[in-house]
């Protein structure tokens, strides 16, 4: 095996999630961080690294996030004439934020640089950029923070995603996320989502895309699953019905064709990189990973190039076995593995491979290469037998450990399931989950109706033409007699 997954830390790969908070634990950092914003104002200079150590090991990460924000927040109403919350002026104590707080923050928490990155990119965001004015952040990735955006010029609401500042000196970064521009702006299809504008300004590289009016297909399964919790009467599953995940899946296909006829593979199919608008249209999106060849635009980047910033491109939970070792030779098959495990993640609201019994990335890993594949039996037990059989089948197809025995290419999947792929049904899921009201026609049967009322009205009109000829022959040659 290479030596690329065994480079990861063994502290990494065997990292959990936080556990939730308990009230207790919850009121006693709040206590916490009021002290700390009291004590800034009134001149005593607490430090973040003192206050950790009063949280139990688990909670820490927790309490340095809400920690970070405050002291953030206080330095940077120290740099402006305006007065402190609940005080009458800026007090000298509080250091004003430096040019690059979140080099300064990582260099001083490097056990939290992620976190780090998060809030800095998160507080400290430019409100303007190019011609384009910074909303509201909505989206966070390995390779950028994503922000609505207006077009000051058009009054255009866009989707702004900039390379996070640490990154603007790294030249390796910069070239990914530059190949992500040029990406985008070579692709042309409607379940990708589209490239408007791609510049740099302050010093800050941003890709301007349309901004989709929907949710991620990971916001919506949580949706779903949160209603379920709660009761709703509106809602008898928590998890999508199985023609509608087709479709998804069908959808989703169709994009990673036209992306295989660039050359391209997207090496991160997950549901939080999927986005569904009210109208059931899937789209593609966070396009940073992919592999393309450059042709002219500058030297081809080296296996080396492609793999140093992360060393496993993907998210573990969707990547196929041969993305664990060898990421930068992946072929498209490995996107649809990833959409198998999106496939079931739909069907039951869990990944494939998830739970206490694969809560490290270590048994992920081992489960993605040689753990049977998740039955799909009882997400499809309410289909007649033939259905079910026929959409396990594909389902073992995309998830195969050895990609010779998957589906060969996107489009072969997607007529595969188009038998299966009800677009009504994703639709009315959608609009169910989201408490949105559909109109009482759809936008296809809207056209299919059209389509059929105007063919009825020729048989009217030709039939009437008949009649009338009939009747005008009758006429001539009663007259004639």
């Amino acid at each position: 095996m290479p030596n690329d997954f065994w480079s990861i830390s063994n502290e990494e790969m065997n990292s959990v999630s936080p556990p939730p908070r308990t009230p207790e634990i919850s009121k006693e950092i709040d206590l916490l961080c009021d002290a700390f914003e009291r004590d800034c104002k009134d001149g005593r200079q607490p430090r973040i690294e003192d206050l950790l150590p009063k949280v139990e090991l688990p909670y820490r990460p927790i309490l340095f996030r809400e920690l970070l924000e405050l002291e953030i927040e206080l330095r940077l109403a120290a740099q402006t004439t305006d007065s402190l919350p609940d005080v009458d002026a800026p007090l000298p104590d509080i250091l004003p934020l430096l040019d690059d707080p979140e080099s300064e923050y990582r260099n001083r928490f490097p056990e939290y640089a992620d976190l780090v990155s998060q809030v800095v990119c998160r507080i400290v965001q430019p409100k303007q950029l190019g011609d384009y004015e910074l909303l509201r952040e909505i989206g966070t990735g390995g390779m950028g923070v994503v922000y609505k955006a207006v077009q000051k010029y058009l009054n255009q609401l866009v989707a702004v995603k900039i390379l996070p500042q640490r990154y603007s000196d790294d030249p390796q970064a910069v070239l990914r996320f530059r190949r992500e521009m040029f990406l985008l702006g070579e692709l042309n299809h409607p379940n990708i989502v589209r490239a408007l504008y791609a510049g740099e300004s302050k010093g800050l590289h941003y890709l301007v895309t349309e901004l989709v009016d929907g949710s991620t297909l990971q916001d919506l399964m949580e949706k779903s699953w949160n209603r379920y919790l709660s009761g709703a009467e509106t809602v008898r599953e928590f998890r999508m019905p199985p023609h509608a995940a087709c479709e998804v899946v069908r959808q989703a296909a169709l994009g990673l064709a036209h992306f295989e006829q660039s050359g391209l593979v997207h090496r991160d199919i997950k549901p939080a990189n999927l986005m569904i608008d009210g109208a059931g249209i899937v789209k593609l999106f966070d396009l940073g990973l992919g592999k393309f060849d450059f042709g002219d635009l500058t030297a081809p980047p080296t296996d080396s190039t492609l793999t140093q910033i992360g060393t496993m491109m993907g998210t573990f939970d969707y990547m196929a076995p041969e993305q664990w070792t060898d990421s930068a030779t992946v072929d498209i098959r490995a996107d649809i593995y990833s959409l198998g495990c999106t496939l079931y993640f739909m069907l039951t609201n869990t990944p494939p491979y998830g739970g206490t019994q694969c809560a490290s990335k270590r048994e992920k890993f081992l489960a993605h290469l040689s753990s049977p594949i998740p039955p799909l039996d009882d997400a499809l037990h309410s289909l007649p037998m033939k259905q079910a059989e026929a959409i396990a089948d594909i389902y073992r197809r995309m998830m195969a450990k050895d990609p010779a025995q998957r589906f060969q290419t996107p489009r072969e999947l997607a007529e595969a399931l188009e038998s299966y792929a009800d677009h009504r049904e994703l639709t009315n899921f959608v609009n169910n989950v989201l408490d949105r009201k559909p109109s009482d026609v759809s936008v296809t049967d809207s056209i299919e109706e059209c389509v059929t009322e105007k063919r009825n009205f020729r048989w009217l009109e030709f039939a009437l033409g008949c009649a009338i000829g009939a009747s005008a022959a009758y006429l001539i040659i009663g007259f004639l007699r």
